[in-house]
């Protein structure tokens, strides 16, 4: 119920959205809201409401959320957090997106909380046998929990730590059983700037901030997986100090 209700509210915000960029004497031209919006091969308000939607939830509430995730678990973690910062300060700005340490913290990250953590929703395209012998009908529904299948400890050796240094050297079993962004052809089209987003914006505030636990808070679930409640404090760095040890 709360769900049904929450996409009706979601449907008439993003109509609104569109209204009020409609109603602009002079609108920004060649954003995303402007390419929807004069895109003829929308049959109804209905269908660009639904895609604004898309970019809305999928691109800004997902990936605000591992951001979150991210900054809590190293600020629970101070060494993973000194080494990332500590390789950070032997690049240049503009190269801090390819720092291994961000990246392997990063997919830690969203190993342990992914967002969607309920998973991707399939039809099966034929009769399937499972390695264990289970028969699934050809045009069953089938759901891959995110969280059960990042957890798996058959698959992670202690799959409730945050360890990044496991992707350091991750076996293909590990490789394929992320799947944060889901896989085959209808993988997230969201990812390269999710990606970007993260990968830019966690060093500028790794490069500024010490980050330490004042209040765990909670982990809640609805439709996406989120903290809440949780406080970080956080202590400016000098520019002239050393962070090496």
């Amino acid at each position: 119920r709360r769900a049904l209700q929450a996409a009706k509210d979601n449907l008439a915000f993003a109509k609104h959205i569109i209204r009020s960029y409609r109603a602009k004497q002079n609108p920004l031209k060649g954003t995303i809201i402007d390419l929807v919006t004069s895109n003829t091969c929308y049959e109804s308000e209905d269908e660009m409401a639904a895609d604004l939607i898309i970019y809305l939830l999928a691109g800004y509430d997902t990936t605000g959320y591992t951001l979150a995730f991210t900054l809590l678990e190293l600020a629970r973690h101070p060494l993973e957090q000194k080494k990332v910062r500590n390789e950070l300060s032997t690049m240049s700005e503009s190269d801090w997106s390819q720092s291994n340490a961000l990246r392997t913290a990063v997919k830690e990250s969203m190993r342990l909380h992914p967002v969607s953590a309920s998973g991707a929703l399939r039809q099966v395209g034929r009769d399937f046998v499972t390695k264990s012998g289970y028969h699934i009908p050809q045009n069953s529904h089938v759901i891959t929990s995110m969280i059960l299948l990042h957890r798996n400890p058959s698959v992670f050796e202690d799959a409730e730590k945050f360890k990044p240094s496991r992707w350091e050297h991750a076996s293909t079993e590990q490789k394929e059983a992320f799947l944060i962004f889901a896989a085959g052809k209808q993988n997230c089209v969201g990812q390269s700037l999710a990606n970007a987003e993260l990968h830019s914006i966690l060093p500028k505030i790794l490069s500024q901030v010490e980050l330490e636990v004042e209040d765990e808070g909670t982990t809640s679930y609805f439709l996406t997986l989120k903290p809440s409640g949780a406080m970080l404090k956080a202590k400016a760095i000098s520019p002239d100090s050393d962070h090496k040890e």
